[in-house]
């Protein structure tokens, strides 16, 4: 297994080779409430609830899939 590289390295990898900036950019943005359907006439939301049981690999499986999922988010967040 490969060493993890962190600190300035990490950010000198990521700015370089990765075409990646700092994280600071976005947190200058200030916040904005979201425009909800709530008080407008004529709307209504619904909910849907489901529930699985995954097995043992599948629950690995997503595991790995979610952690890059969020990943690849949060480096679109740092992007913009």
């Amino acid at each position: 297994m490969a060493d993890r590289v962190t600190g300035e390295e990490a950010r000198r990898i990521k700015r370089d080779l990765l075409g990646v900036g700092d994280r600071t950019e976005h947190r200058k943005r200030t916040v904005a409430p979201m425009k909800g359907l709530i008080g407008q006439a004529g709307k209504q939301q619904r909910t849907y609830r489901f529930r699985f049981y995954p097995t043992a690999d599948q629950a690995a499986q997503l595991t790995q899939t979610f952690g890059a999922c969020r990943w690849v988010y949060n480096e679109g967040l740092a992007l913009r």
